[in-house]
């Protein structure tokens, strides 16, 4: 019973997922085992984290100060990428350029950026060496604090990117 009225629940965007109770490895653990349940049923980790979502200030309130600080240390990198995402119709265009190739989605750290006429020359620190890449366009992918980034660093703000 309890299966089929977590399914008829989560098809309708409402898991019944509570994660306000535990420490912070505790809700943990049972948001790993919520996404795997889903998935046997059929469904998407994002109507487990979307529980989780709707649920966020009153697990941050309940979480001891210790499991505040391990959760800013080793997991809020994951809950950004995660938390914040783009719409479905964006999603498919983006997966649909990426499989013609006009699209690369690449992690680095941005070295340098200057212009030769209509493409971009960027320098890239990625896995430990450079590369250096020739582009149409760049898009900067900071997350949340995107502006605070960008306006704290005039290597941005000048780049020829940035016009």
């Amino acid at each position: 019973m309890a299966c089929c009225r977590a399914a008829t629940l989560a098809a309708r965007g409402n898991w019944p997922g509570d994660y306000q109770q535990g420490s912070l490895r505790q809700r943990l653990r049972q948001i790993r085992l919520d996404v795997a349940y889903a998935a046997q049923q059929g469904l998407s980790w994002q109507v487990v984290l979307d529980a989780v979502r709707q649920q966020g200030q009153r697990i941050w309130q309940a979480l001891s100060v210790a499991d505040r600080q391990r959760f800013l240390r080793h997991l809020r990198h994951y809950w950004d990428v995660h938390r914040y995402r783009v719409a479905p119709q964006v999603a498919e265009v983006l997966e649909a350029r990426q499989r013609t190739g006009s699209l690369q989605v690449q992690a680095a750290g941005l070295l340098s950026i200057s212009g030769e006429g209509e493409t971009l020359c960027l320098t890239l620190a990625r896995g430990g060496g450079v590369q250096t890449l020739s582009v149409d366009h760049l898009i900067l992918t900071t997350g949340p604090a995107h502006r605070a980034l960008t306006d704290s660093q005039p290597f941005y703000r000048t780049s020829p990117a940035a016009a």
